[in-house]
């Protein structure tokens, strides 16, 4: 990506951004100011950090939403079993990548982010059977404020090289319907640990 195109993507994303802080300041719809401001300053490193540049990772906001961003993690270790089981995917017609869902609560940085394995579909923990990712760090006794988005995927993408994916699922990706994010919702409450 050429440094104009970085540039008015870094400017984009702050015309969004400060959009929302606005609309937070008269309600809590986007989420508190706070949070706002947090991710967007999180958001403009990450641009501007080696793991963007280097095309490690890309990120991209779900609907103009700084709550919710789709990550795709594109520079995998060759040696990892992620990496085998996508490669057998991709000569399948499958993706090549790691996708994920990470959304954030209005009282981010206090709570962690929710982190979502959109594709592929891997077979064993951490991955949930919906795709949501279990890892202490996601949780409230394992997260750290000082967390930021750049160290937050290096740690998830870590863990996951090491987990199989699912050869019979072949090109399908988790797509949790509405009961299955308020059944995770409930063993969240359910067990505040994670």
């Amino acid at each position: 990506m050429s440094s104009v195109a970085r540039i008015l993507m870094i400017l984009a994303v702050t015309a969004i951004v400060i959009q929302q802080v606005a609309n937070a300041q008269d309600d809590n719809k986007y989420g508190s100011t706070r949070a706002s401001k947090r991710l967007m300053k999180e958001l403009q490193r990450f641009y501007e950090s080696d793991s963007f540049k280097n095309g490690v990772f890309s990120v991209e906001l779900v609907d103009d939403n700084i709550y919710e961003m789709e990550v795709k993690v594109l520079i995998i270790d060759a040696d990892s079993p992620l990496y085998i089981g996508l490669q057998k995917l991709k000569e399948h017609g499958g993706k090549d990548h790691l996708k994920l869902r990470v959304s954030y609560k209005d009282d981010y940085p206090i709570s962690p982010p929710s982190v979502r394995v959109v594709y592929p579909i891997f077979q064993t923990p951490p991955v949930s059977p919906t795709g949501f990712i279990c890892m202490e760090l996601l949780s409230p006794q394992g997260w750290s404020s000082a967390y930021t988005l750049e160290p937050l995927l290096i740690q998830i993408a870590a863990t996951l090289s090491q987990v199989r994916v699912d050869p019979s699922a072949d090109i399908e990706q988790y797509s949790p319907s509405e009961e299955d994010k308020l059944n995770y919702t409930k063993f969240l409450e359910r067990h505040p640990g994670w």
